[in-house]
């Protein structure tokens, strides 16, 4: 591990943000703030270049990882982008993974045949298909699921009957215990892409 240490006056979230963006990090870890999210987490996860895990106030004990993630998606471009990296997440970690998708029940069986099938067909998966609000069925398979890490997209995750839900991670990280990792999935850092992987990226 290489530990660094940057000092630099201004607002907390735009400075981390600015930050990240000089180093092309690929994530940004920050706590929580309290039992809701702070103004300052509120502000990163719209502001930061890369992906942004939102860390729960609650103690624990440090030697323990993940052993259940959760992972939210409509079968979106973006959503699979987000869904990807909770499958290599839970590959690194050694954690099992819940794949959770809320609309109609047909699409969402084969959205998410089709999403194990290409990033995660080695690792333990269960799928919870809902119906209703978004959010709502998120939380609800999560607490079911006891997930201790909830994976969204920052953008994408939209209801199968026309309704834009661009709020729906902002909720998620709002309501939900768990930690929550929103990854960023329209611009991309340059490490976030692997070997021969394209993306949209800022210089």
């Amino acid at each position: 591990w290489q530990l660094g240490t940057v000092t630099r006056p201004g607002n907390v979230a735009d400075v981390t943000a600015a930050i990240a963006e000089e180093l092309d990090a690929g994530l940004i870890a920050i706590g929580r703030g309290g039992p809701k999210p702070s103004h300052i987490v509120h502000r990163l996860i719209h502001n930061a270049p890369c992906d942004v895990l939102i860390v729960r106030h609650t103690p624990r004990d440090p030697a323990i990882t993940y052993r259940r993630i959760a992972v939210a998606t409509d079968g979106s471009a973006t959503a699979d982008r987000a869904a990807r990296r909770g499958f290599d997440l839970g590959r690194l970690v050694g954690a099992s993974i819940d794949l959770i998708f809320v609309g109609h029940t047909a699409t969402g069986e084969l959205i998410a045949s089709d999403t194990i099938d290409v990033y995660g067909n080695d690792i333990e998966t269960r799928q919870h298909i809902l119906d209703g609000d978004p959010g709502a069925g998120i939380l609800e398979a999560c607490a079911a699921a006891a997930s201790e890490l909830v994976v969204v997209g920052n953008k994408g995750i939209s209801g199968l009957r026309g309704r834009l839900l661009g709020s729906v991670p902002q909720y998620v990280l709002d309501h939900t215990l768990a930690d929550v990792l929103i990854c960023r999935t329209v611009r991309q850092t340059e490490s976030q892409l692997q070997p021969g992987e394209g993306g949209i990226i800022q210089r």
